[in-house]
């Protein structure tokens, strides 16, 4: 396993605190758009579009941090 991830860290040119620190942040943000529908879904009124606006906005956030850091050929 801990090759497998250093392998990952490699291949992605991120340290591991960096990648930990954007993985943290993109899974929160995911796991707060999911509240957000949630409770959309048991009242209709609250969160009418900020959950799908969040995972609009995650999807360019995770291309543009893939742009940035492209894999490096194995």
């Amino acid at each position: 396993m801990i090759e497998k991830s250093k392998k990952h860290l490699s291949i992605v040119s991120e340290s591991y605190v960096g990648h930990m620190a954007f993985a943290f942040k993109y899974g929160g943000n995911c796991f707060i758009a999911g509240i957000m529908a949630i409770i959309h879904g048991i009242c209709p009124a609250l969160f009418e579009t900020a959950a799908s606006e969040r995972v609009a906005r995650l999807a360019n956030v995770g291309r543009k941090h893939a742009s940035e850091n492209p894999p490096k050929p194995l």
